[in-house]
C-alpha cells in the first residue's frame, strides 16, 4: 500500500502590496519629512522618495509632518547696556570738536555693558558694542590678508564674556584680541579703531598745551638741618616731566623718526650749535634746559617746553595716554529737565516795579 504524502491541494497564493515609487523634487521631500530610499541623482535635481502604501491617507501624513515645524525664535542680543550717568535729553548739543570728543568718550566711560560673544567675528563684535553705546565706528581693516601689519583682521572669530564692565573696557578687550598694536581714538566725533601707525596719520594730529607751573615747584627739605639742600629749578623739573611722558605714555610715538637710527641729541659734553648755551634747532632730543629748548621729536608725536608750558603735537590716542579721560560728558539720553536754567541775560534783568496801590496796608482787598 502506497501512501502519497504530497498534498493534492495547491497552495493559496496571495499578492503582497508593493510600495509605489514616484519622483518628486528634493525640496518637497525635505518639507514633508519623507525617508529617501535611494541616493540622489547627480544628473537630475530629483530623487526617488517613498510614498505611503496603498490604502493610507497622504493627508494625515502631511498634517503630522506640518506639526513638527517650529517658528524661528528671536536671537538674544550679544550686548546689553545700562548707564551709570546721563544728562537731560534737551541739553544743548556740543558745538566744538573738543566737546564732541568728550561726549563720545563719555558714552564709553559712563556705560555698563554685559557682553557675550561666541564665535563672533571681530568686526561684528566691535560694531555691536558701538551700536549699544551709540558711537559712530570706523575700523581700519586689513589690506593684505597675509600681512598682519596692514590692518585689523575683522573676520577673525573670538569668544568673549564680560559682565558689568564699562563700554571702554569691553571695546579695549575686543581690540586687544584683534592685535597688540591696535588701539582706539576719537577724531572729528568718530570712534576709530586700527593699528597705531594708521591712527597716527598726519591729518589726525592736534596741538595741545599743559600748564606745569604747579608741578615745577620743588618744596624745600627741612629734614637735614644744617646741611645744604640743592633745590632743582622749575625748568629742570619740567624737563624731567617731559622725559617721563616720552617713556611712559605711548613711548613708540616718541621713538626716532624712521629715517634716523637714533635721536640727534645735544645732551652731553662738548659745544652745540649756536654757542655753548644756545639752542640747537637741528636736534630731535634735548633734555637739558641749560642747552636750549627741551624737545623730543618722535615718529608720531613731538613734545617740547615753553617756559612752564608743555606743548604736545600728537594723535588723539597719545593725548589720551597723557590726559586720561578727564572731563568725559555723560550722554544726552536722560528725561528732559523739569525747569530749564535761566540764561545770563535773564538773570541780569532787574525785576519790574510793582504798581503802587492806595489801599491801606494790611487790607485783604480793595474797598469799592
Amino acid at each position: 500500500m502506497r501512501i502519497d504524502l504530497r498534498s493534492t491541494h495547491k497552495p493559496t497564493s496571495f499578492a503582497i502590496p508593493r510600495p509605489k515609487f514616484s519622483v518628486v523634487p528634493r525640496a518637497a521631500s525635505l518639507v514633508l519629512g519623507m525617508t529617501c530610499l535611494s541616493a540622489p541623482c547627480h544628473s537630475d535635481p530629483c530623487h526617488a522618495t517613498y510614498v505611503a502604501p496603498i490604502g493610507s491617507k497622504p493627508a494625515d501624513q502631511t498634517a503630522t509632518a506640518a506639526t513638527t515645524l517650529t517658528a524661528p525664535t528671536e536671537r538674544e542680543p550679544n550686548v546689553r547696556t545700562t548707564w551709570a550717568a546721563m544728562r537731560p535729553s534737551d541739553t544743548p548739543a556740543p558745538e566744538s570738536d573738543s566737546e564732541r570728543r568728550l561726549e563720545a568718550i563719555g558714552r564709553l566711560v559712563h556705560s555698563r555693558v554685559d557682553v557675550r560673544f561666541e564665535d563672533v567675528p571681530i568686526g561684528a563684535a566691535l560694531q555691536e558694542i558701538a551700536d549699544a553705546v551709540g558711537l559712530n565706528l570706523l575700523v581700519f581693516e586689513q589690506v593684505d590678508p597675509n600681512d598682519a601689519r596692514s590692518g585689523i583682521d575683522v573676520d577673525r572669530r573670538i569668544d568673549l564674556t564680560l559682565e558689568g564692565v564699562s563700554g571702554r573696557a569691553a571695546l579695549e578687550a575686543v581690540i586687544g584680541l584683534a592685535s597688540r598694536q591696535a588701539t582706539w581714538q576719537v577724531f572729528n566725533g568718530v570712534f576709530e579703531v586700527g593699528l597705531r601707525k594708521d591712527l597716527a596719520r598726519a591729518s589726525a594730529r592736534s596741538l595741545r598745551t599743559h600748564d606745569a607751573t604747579d608741578l615745577s615747584l620743588d618744596p624745600p627739605d627741612f629734614s637735614g638741618c644744617g646741611r645744604i639742600h640743592s633745590r632743582r629749578s622749575g625748568e629742570e623739573i619740567v624737563a624731567e616731566l617731559v622725559r617721563m611722558i616720552s617713556t611712559h605714555c605711548e613711548p613708540e610715538a616718541f621713538r626716532p623718526l624712521p629715517n634716523r637710527s637714533m635721536h640727534d641729541t645735544n645732551v652731553g659734553s662738548g659745544p652745540v650749535q649756536g654757542g655753548a648755551n644756545g639752542p640747537n634747532d637741528q636736534s630731535t632730543l634735548n633734555l637739558d634746559p641749560s642747552r636750549g629748548v627741551v624737545r623730543i621729536e618722535g615718529q608720531w608725536a613731538t613734545i617740547q617746553t615753553k617756559e612752564k608750558l608743555i606743548v604736545v603735537s600728537a594723535p588723539d590716542f597719545v593725548h589720551r595716554a597723557i590726559e586720561g579721560c578727564e572731563g568725559a560728558l555723560p550722554p544726552r539720553i536722560g528725561p528732559p529737565a523739569a525747569e530749564k536754567p535761566a540764561s545770563r541775560a535773564t538773570l541780569d534783568q532787574k525785576p519790574a516795579a510793582e504798581p503802587r496801590s492806595n489801599a491801606p496796608a494790611g487790607s485783604g482787598r480793595a474797598q469799592p
